[in-house]
């Protein structure tokens, strides 16, 4: 499972201070970002749960303190931020093209 890859001592990315980048697994995922590691500057951790081999007891809020058989090692994805940002500039820069396109029509049938 996911969860292997966190047994091994390698990893993609070292920095001074300690913080070490998920790793790409096999699907393309960074995954991990929930256990130990930290995801790129663009991306967010959300929530990917995997089969629990230990089933220890993880708690959360909703659980009540009841066991889990899966546990969540979290999975690295675009930010919800950088996704407004790129569909703002998308649609932007249509409009922009759009209007830019017109006043130039408008222009040219003025001068014939």
């Amino acid at each position: 499972g996911l969860l292997e890859i966190f047994d091994s001592s390698s990893s993609e990315a070292t920095f001074s201070n300690d913080i070490t980048m998920c790793q790409k697994y096999q699907n393309g995922e960074r995954v991990g970002c929930k256990l130990s590691c930290s995801c790129e500057w663009y991306a967010s951790c959300f929530p990917k749960f995997e089969e629990n081999p230990l089933n220890d007891s993880l708690v959360d809020g909703a659980s009540q303190g009841r066991t889990h058989p899966r546990r969540n090692i979290g999975v690295c994805s675009l930010s919800v931020y950088i996704i407004i940002f790129c569909s703002t500039a998308i649609w932007g820069g249509m409009l922009l093209a759009i209007l830019c396109t017109r006043t130039y029509l408008v222009d040219l049938e003025d001068q014939a």
